[in-house]
């Protein structure tokens, strides 16, 4: 994962944080008001960008791996009789990092990440 992403959405999150505090100050003229509201709505859509690349990332590397979990998974087993249980076990992990895949996959897609 593109740790430069973390990194920027930490510092778009201080920035939300230091909007939201000058937003609280009680003197402030109507048009400072909405200049800090739609900094404050530019920044969370920034945000959100950012958390939906990451979980894209996520999910593309999750499928990669559970893609290379199975080949092994199907090679160990092809090799050898002795290795059985070791097949199994990743046959079983490669099932519910799948399972795992589409909960995601399923849940970003009705919005709910």
């Amino acid at each position: 994962m593109d740790t430069s992403k973390i990194k920027t959405l930490d510092q778009v999150s201080d920035a939300i944080d230091a909007v939201e505090d000058a937003r609280a100050v009680k003197t402030l003229s109507a048009k400072d008001k909405l200049a800090l509201e739609k900094t404050a709505l530019l920044l969370r859509n920034i945000e959100r960008s950012i958390i939906k690349s990451v979980q894209d990332e996520l999910i593309d590397s999750l499928k990669t791996d559970a893609s290379a979990l199975d080949g092994l998974s199907n090679q160990i087993a092809a090799s050898s009789k002795k290795l059985d249980a070791v097949a199994a076990a990743l046959a079983k992990t490669t099932k519910a990092v799948e399972g795992f895949i589409n909960v995601i996959v399923t849940a970003v897609g009705a919005g709910l990440l």
